[in-house]
Order: C-alpha cells, then sequence, then structure tokens
C-alpha cells in the first residue's frame, strides 16, 4: 500500500489559523451586531445598545474600561457616553483631563492613539488606594467622513500592554463598531422626536400616556401619591384674532417655557393640545398640587407677553387638579378627572383653580 507523507508548511498553517480566528472574530462581532439592530427594535434604551456593543470591544481587546465619547454638536463637544469593565465605577476619575486632552486629540486628527507605558496614578475617593493607567489604545469613530466621536480601551490586563494584534483588530472593527453606535443614537433621537411637540418643544400626548402609566403603577407600588394638573389658556381665541397665528404659536411656546421654568425638574410638562397642556406631578399630594397650581396661575397672570417692541397683552389660565390614588387608579381616569374638573372651573369664573370631585 502506497504511503503518502503528509507535507506542512509551517508558515501557511500559521496564517491558515490567524484567518481562521480573525473569521470567528467576524462572526461573534456580526452576532453582536445582529443582538444590537434587534434590541433597538424591542425599545431597548440606546444606552444598553452602545453597552452591549462596547462590552464586546473590551472583551476582545481584554481591557480593564473601554469608554466611548460622543460628539455633541449642540455645545460643540466631546461628551462621556458609556463605559463597560472592571473599573467602570471609577470612571469618572478616568474621564478627567488627563485623558480629555488625548481622546480631543483623537478625535481632532482623526488618528488613533496608542500608549503602553501611560503610567498615570490616580488616587481612589473614601480610601487610600491608588489606580494606575498604564496602557490605552484610542480610535476615532468616523462614518462618510463624519467624525461620530471616540472609543478608547485602557488598561491591558494580560502582558504589558495592548499589542499590534489588539490595534489590527480595531482597525478590523472600528466601521461596524461606528455604524451600530451611531444607529443607537439616531434610533433614539427618531424616538425622541416622536415624543416631543414640535411647536413647543414640550412633550406631547403620547408621552403622556407612557410616562403616567409608569407613574400610577409606581405611585400603588410604593405607596406613593402621583397627582396631575390640566390647564387651559382662558379666551386664546382672541390673541389669534387679534395678532394672527404667528403670534398665537409663539404664545403656546412661550406658556410652555414658563411652566417648565416653573416647576420642579422632576415634573413633567406636555401639550396635550391645542392651547390645552398637562403637567405631572410625581410624588406630590393633593394639596401640594393645589399649591403648584396657584404659582402657575400666578405666573401666567403677572405675564407680559409682548407683540413687537410695542404692544403687549396678558392671559390667563383654568387649572384643574386630580390625584392617584384619591381620584383614580389609572391613567385615562387621572387625565379625565383633571379635565373635568379644569371645564368646571372655566364655567364658574375662569382664571381659578378646581380640585377634581
Amino acid at each position: 500500500m502506497l504511503r503518502v507523507k503528509k507535507t506542512t508548511f509551517p508558515g501557511i498553517d500559521e496564517e491558515l489559523r490567524y484567518y481562521k480566528e480573525r473569521l470567528h472574530q467576524v462572526s461573534t462581532w456580526f452576532e453582536s451586531f445582529v443582538d444590537a439592530v434587534e434590541a433597538l427594535g424591542n425599545n431597548v434604551g440606546y444606552r444598553a445598545v452602545i453597552e452591549s456593543i462596547i462590552a464586546r470591544v473590551a472583551s476582545e481587546t481584554k481591557s480593564e474600561l473601554c469608554l466611548v465619547y460622543l460628539y455633541n454638536d449642540a455645545y460643540d463637544r466631546l461628551e462621556l457616553s458609556s463605559s463597560v469593565g472592571r473599573l467602570k465605577e471609577h470612571v469618572e476619575l478616568m474621564d478627567f483631563e488627563f485623558n480629555r486632552t488625548i481622546v480631543n486629540e483623537v478625535f481632532t486628527s482623526g488618528l488613533p492613539y496608542t500608549n503602553n507605558e501611560f503610567d498615570q496614578t490616580l488616587k481612589l475617593p473614601l480610601n487610600r488606594k491608588k489606580l494606575t493607567i498604564h496602557s490605552i489604545l484610542c480610535f476615532p469613530l468616523t462614518e462618510k467622513e463624519k467624525r461620530v466621536g471616540v472609543i478608547e480601551v485602557l488598561n491591558k490586563d494580560q502582558g504589558n500592554g495592548f499589542t499590534e494584534e489588539d490595534q489590527k483588530l480595531m482597525e478590523l472593527m472600528i466601521r461596524p463598531v461606528t455604524a451600530a453606535i451611531e444607529n443607537a443614537v439616531r434610533f433614539e433621537k427618531t424616538e425622541q422626536l416622536s415624543l416631543t411637540d414640535d411647536l413647543t418643544g414640550l412633550y406631547n400626548y403620547r408621552y403622556l400616556k407612557q410616562f403616567l402609566s409608569i407613574e400610577i403603577k409606581r405611585c400603588l407600588r410604593y405607596k406613593k401619591d402621583v397627582s396631575l394638573l390640566f390647564i387651559d389658556i382662558d379666551r386664546f381665541k382672541t390673541v389669534n384674532d387679534t395678532f394672527g397665528h404667528l403670534v398665537g404659536s409663539a404664545t403656546l411656546a412661550e406658556v410652555g417655557h414658563i411652566f417648565k421654568r416653573t416647576v420642579r425638574e422632576t415634573d413633567v410638562v406636555i401639550r396635550y393640545g391645542g392651547d390645552e397642556y398637562v403637567i405631572i406631578l410625581p410624588e406630590t399630594s393633593l394639596n401640594g398640587s393645589v399649591v403648584m397650581a396657584e404659582r402657575l396661575r400666578k405666573k401666567i397672570e403677572n405675564h407680559q407677553f409682548a407683540v413687537g417692541q410695542e404692544n403687549s397683552f396678558k392671559l390667563t389660565i383654568s387649572l384643574g387638579v386630580a390625584s392617584c390614588p384619591k381620584h383614580s387608579l389609572s391613567a385615562e381616569g387621572l387625565i379625565q378627572k383633571a379635565d373635568a374638573a379644569m371645564y368646571l372651573a372655566k364655567e364658574i369664573s375662569r382664571n381659578r383653580i378646581k380640585v377634581a370631585s
């Protein structure tokens, strides 16, 4: 029997193993991106999606921390968006001036940064321990020549630092990582637009139903109060008839801004429709909501609404107040109770507050 001796080619075998490993990495990365897309479709928050992606980056590069900075064009600056890894609890220390200099330079230049001899020691708060940043690998996130942000991995947890293989892996995956992150952010912005009113910038009716339902469940579970104000501008039609619809639209926006400036940060101001507004007051008793209603009523009553540089006018509002669990145990019921109280206030005299019965 003729036996054929198997001939091996070490260089070729090594190269084949290398490409098999790369193929496996690409395959697992692709699966993680598919998972990210599916998560967006299931209404998972965009930050959770980004964290799932960069968790893969941290795992593949064997780093102790992975950070993503995204560019905020409204403020013209990079902002720390997400972080994962063993050192996440110390992320505020990482996001300090020494690191800001690095990520800003990478973002501005569009060039990656590697340093395995960084040797930056940070003092941890509330104890005497110290944390040393010894290795950094930082890449710009760019999509179609648009700079999106920066991704950074810190502290290789094995060996002396990030290797050439780590850099090649980042180069291989940086485009799909950027695309996945950018799509997650874009999806979040689209969702946000669908929940806000174009004219006033306030939340809309769709958001009202979502948020109020959650607040009522929380109210019932933890035995807290949640109150609701239903507000209507008195005789608003005269504004449009006298000054025109452009002034009317500006007035609706201005009323919304007054409400926003007056309530607490935890309160939610919503344009219900037309000249009607709803304000949700989490963890607020009926008495507390009446106090807030009176504060809003006086704010509007004393405000001068300007028309150009010479003319001005005043407005008043009527408010209905309802509270959970006293008046209703459902979102729809609470809205209806406050709405009915508001209409009763208008029937009595306008510019007044009426509590639901």
